[in-house]
């Protein structure tokens, strides 16, 4: 499957694009670059007709471990990459379970993952039960953090998971949902930052929980997460989906 992309104007007219076609077809209304865009395409911000500004955008590729992704550069040097999140890969329950996902192939090549998850209870024996992750497997005492449950907070010290979120165990079909930043995840100088953002139906009632906390692990990157209820008798339902981004 080939891949690229094409930068389009307000009038949806495509301006530059890393598809290869032929350059002397173009036009005034086609694709302004070649089959081979060694440098950068630069932007002026215009004053009037014909009288650029200071003000300037450059774009090039980037060639990053193999996977060709545009960036910005403006005039003060600052970079934006312009594909945003990168799905890195989507697990769906094809029955019920107490863990919705486990992602074991993580590249190393981001600043930052973001995992989101979208589910449902299965029956079970289970009231409110946690949705928690873990980091390469590890059951220890290195999770530290504060949790916000619909306006109550408690502070958690060397526990062997993270809180993302919540699931009614007790009933099924109650939705579940969330997301999960982990910062600096391919690094391991520093204890990891988490933050993370649940709500899930329990009742009839609405429940926001909210979390920010460490890994504390300094041996290693992050290569693996995974994503599940800490009971086993409160299960996702099958069509429950987590995804994993990274950026």
């Amino acid at each position: 499957m080939s891949r690229g992309w094409t930068i389009y104007n307000s009038q949806g007219v495509p301006l530059i694009t890393s598809k290869a076609h032929d350059h002397t077809a173009a036009d005034g209304s086609g694709p302004l670059t070649d089959d081979e865009h060694d440098g950068f395409s630069e932007f002026d911000e215009i004053a009037a007709p014909g009288a650029p500004a200071a003000n300037k955008l450059r774009t090039y590729v980037a060639d990053d471990s193999g996977v060709t992704r545009p960036y910005a550069v403006d005039s003060d040097g600052l970079v934006t990459e312009l594909a945003g999140y990168t799905l890195i890969e989507q697990i769906t329950l094809g029955g019920t379970a107490q863990t919705l996902a486990s992602f074991t192939n993580i590249p190393a090549k981001f600043r930052n993952l973001r995992l989101v998850w979208s589910g449902a209870s299965a029956t079970g024996g289970s009231a409110s039960r946690n949705v928690i992750i873990r980091f390469n497997g590890d059951t220890g005492g290195n999770y530290h953090f504060q949790r916000n449950s619909d306006g109550v907070q408690t502070q958690v010290l060397a526990n062997t998971f993270m809180i993302a979120g919540g699931l009614n165990g007790a009933t099924a079909g109650h939705e579940s949902w969330g997301m999960v930043d982990i910062f600096n995840y391919a690094q391991f100088a520093t204890a990891r930052g988490i933050v993370s953002h649940g709500g899930h139906i329990l009742a009839g009632n609405l429940v926001n929980i909210l979390c920010s906390g460490v890994w504390n692990n300094t041996a290693a990157a992050v290569s693996r997460v995974d994503i599940l209820t800490d009971a086993a008798t409160a299960e996702f339902a099958s069509g429950s989906t987590a995804m994993l981004y990274g950026y």
